[in-house]
């Protein structure tokens, strides 16, 4: 889904049936941004000074499937992030899916190139993190497959805290990381929530 930031200086109109559009002429800078189920295109003010016509990008597609452990993650948000998202004001885009009760999802319309794929874990009910990000790459009007967890193992432990620093702070609020050093690591990111007496459990970690 993509969403926009309420802005003062943003007009929105719809092409005709033959994909024509009309502006009030401005001096100032602008870019247009056009979306369909056809496809997507952003173009600056000077890119039109040179050519009038405006041709989409079809959409990129990018199903999954999430496990934890050896069971389908259900009602997972899955968040996708392309590696260099437009720098429009007023618009920014969220892509989110959630999975199914097999683990599967879909992102039916993204930006092709490069991006990341990850899912959300939310700790204290107010922090989110991202864990298990992984790099996929996308191409114009073509489907892309990925799966995240699934494999590696089982990591659990505990956190020592010391007692005179023990209640100062919620340790379920604390951005927990691992990281990993194989070369055969396929994340770019493993998160995890820390409880309140320090324990953790972190599935899919890779050798």
């Amino acid at each position: 889904k993509a969403g926009t930031r309420p802005s003062s200086d943003k007009l929105s109109i719809k092409t005709d049936s033959e994909g024509k559009y009309s502006f009030t002429p401005t001096a100032e800078e602008y870019s247009i941004v056009i979306l369909s189920d056809e496809g997507y295109a952003f173009v600056a003010k000077n890119e039109l000074a040179t050519n009038k016509n405006i041709s989409l990008t079809a959409w990129s597609k990018l199903e999954g499937i999430l496990k934890i452990g050896d069971k389908p993650g259900k009602e997972e948000t899955i968040i996708y992030n392309p590696k260099s998202p437009p720098q429009l004001t007023g618009l920014f885009f969220d892509f989110q899916a959630k999975t199914d009760e097999n683990g599967k999802f879909v992102f039916d319309r993204i930006f092709s190139g490069e991006g990341t794929v990850t899912r959300q874990l939310r700790t204290g009910n107010t922090l989110l993190l991202n864990t298990h990000t992984m790099q996929v790459n996308t191409l114009a009007g073509q489907t892309a497959n990925v799966q995240i967890g699934g494999t590696g193992r089982t990591v659990t432990g505990k956190i020592i805290i010391p007692e005179q620093i023990r209640g100062r702070t919620n340790w379920q609020f604390i951005q927990a990381n691992l990281n990993i050093s194989s070369k055969d690591n396929p994340y770019l990111l493993i998160s995890f929530v820390i409880d309140r007496d320090g324990s953790f459990h972190i599935d899919d970690v890779p050798e």
